[in-house]
């Protein structure tokens, strides 16, 4: 069925992110625990589920959300998956059922979740060859898709965003610095 790309100011009901702290990042992740809206669930992942580290990860979002909207899930290596908008599985929606499709590229860490996260959301995983990183894409429910076109995505051809991803127009940005993601 065709897809068209999920927009990042469409309504979620869950949030992913790493249970890992590094980069400074626990304010971030509690700021966004504390402010999440009432319809949402928090997802955080972790190599391990049943450790001290879990435990403490639980109390501490569980001062911001009740047990019912805090989630934790075991995602083997996701200690190599921090980023979690870069390797999870980037959503669409199928035309027509409205569902939730999910596409799965290749991810240059050792972190493929898609069909953990496929599963547990319920959503039809498409796959592809390419690698790619969901931090270098963005997209409105039209089917404009915007990516920096970076050394590794400038050889990804349009097609496989168009079929894949449901992009009626791909807009790439020159890479002038950086990692070359659209969300830097």
């Amino acid at each position: 069925p065709a897809v068209r790309p999920f927009a990042d100011y469409e309504t979620a009901g869950y949030v992913f992110i790493s249970g890992d702290t590094a980069f400074s990042s626990k304010a971030a992740k509690e700021t966004i625990a504390a402010n999440l809206p009432g319809n949402m669930t928090l997802v955080v992942f972790l190599e391990d589920t049943s450790n001290a580290f879990a435990k403490s990860v639980r109390q501490s979002y569980g001062r911001f959300l009740p047990p019912e909207r805090l989630k934790l899930i075991s995602l083997q290596n996701s200690d190599k998956g921090f980023w979690a908008r870069d390797g999870l599985p980037i959503p669409v929606i199928e035309v027509g059922t409205g569902s939730l499709g999910l596409v799965d590229a290749r991810y240059y860490y050792p972190f493929e979740p898609d069909a953990e996260i496929g599963a547990m959301l319920k959503g039809h995983v498409r796959s592809h060859r390419f690698s790619f990183e969901g931090g270098n894409f963005m997209a409105n429910h039209k089917g404009h898709c915007l990516l920096v076109n970076n050394s590794s995505h400038s050889i990804i051809p349009d097609s496989i965003f168009e079929n894949l991803y449901g992009c009626k127009k791909v807009q790439r940005l020159q890479h002038l610095s950086g990692i070359g993601h659209v969300d830097e």
